[in-house]
């Protein structure tokens, strides 16, 4: 192997080792204001459908740590003693999230975001002012399968966190999403307390601690559609990825690859292109032809 042996470049993720080429992508060097041209919204819009997406997390933090500890009390209330159907009734919620969560993902890639929160709010209110008025055992599980059903917008709402920022605010934007639930899930449970004695008769229906978290929440969803409908805004869809790419070189240039297109480069800088027919056969020749100007010097 000699000093002159020339190194394969190819754009399409193999060079002449047969190994995989390294990509520098435009993606990591892309600023704010690049990616919000990119994605059609105004500073201020991006951030007030960021904060939309903190509280559709935060609401969900509070319903989880405001249903799951009377639950198994609200089902005993209605005449149900099995502790299999306390786990059905739990895990409902995450059944219906499975299912929704791909459905609602490939409608994401379509029809935009905000119209799937809208839809999973609306699950959501209805989902708990059934949990609200539930007047048996299969009431409380067919509420929490609906708001498991409503919960499937979360998974399409990282997709969107991931397009609406560059990767230097990325780990920021979704690690703040995340903190939101959390902080829900520590409160929640003095919502709890906050109702705990309480018994109202609102015939039909029934007012109470076993009953007031789903009021509770049916209300906050309904904000929380409030909110996405006023202040959400959808992005541009994403643009079909170009077959032309950029590698750039210790020099700072950049050779592109439209037609499969590769390009030697030897000891001296020099830059070739090749066409991928009998690439191969090029670059043995290229080489044979370098030793053996070394061999005449």
């Amino acid at each position: 192997m000699g000093e002159n042996q020339p190194l394969l470049v190819e754009r399409n993720g193999i060079n002449a080792t047969n190994q995989p080429a390294v990509h520098v992508g435009d993606e990591d060097c892309k600023t704010t204001e690049e990616l919000l041209k990119e994605i059609g919204l105004t500073k201020t819009e991006r951030k007030h459908s960021l904060i939309v997406l903190g509280f559709f997390w935060f609401f969900s933090g509070i319903e989880y740590a405001v249903i799951l500890p009377t639950i198994w009390t609200f089902l005993q209330s209605q005449g149900m003693y099995n502790r299999w159907f306390l786990g059905l009734s739990i895990s409902a919620f995450s059944i219906a999230s499975m299912v929704s969560s791909p459905l609602f993902g490939l409608f994401a890639d379509t029809g935009g975001v905000k119209r799937l929160v809208l839809l999973s709010c609306v699950f959501m209110v209805i989902g708990n002012f059934v949990y609200f008025i539930a007047n048996d055992a299969y009431c409380i599980l067919q509420a929490r399968f609906l708001c498991g059903f409503g919960s499937g917008a979360a998974a399409a709402s990282f997709a969107y966190l991931a397009r609406a920022s560059t990767v230097k605010e990325r780990t920021t934007v979704v690690g703040s999403i995340v903190a939101s639930r959390q902080f829900g899930i520590l409160i929640g449970p003095a919502l709890n307390f906050a109702f705990e004695g309480i018994s109202i008769d609102m015939k039909p229906f029934i007012f109470d601690n076993l009953s007031s978290p789903g009021f509770i929440m049916a209300i906050l969803w309904v904000f929380c559609g409030l909110f996405a409908f006023i202040w959400f805004k959808d992005m541009l869809p994403p643009k079909t990825e170009s077959s032309t790419r950029s590698i750039r070189s210790k020099s700072g240039r950049s050779t592109t690859s439209h037609d499969r297109d590769k390009a030697i480069v030897t000891a001296n800088n020099v830059v070739k292109p090749l066409l991928s027919d009998g690439t191969d056969d090029v670059v043995a020749s290229e080489q044979d032809k370098a030793n053996d100007d070394d061999d005449d010097d």
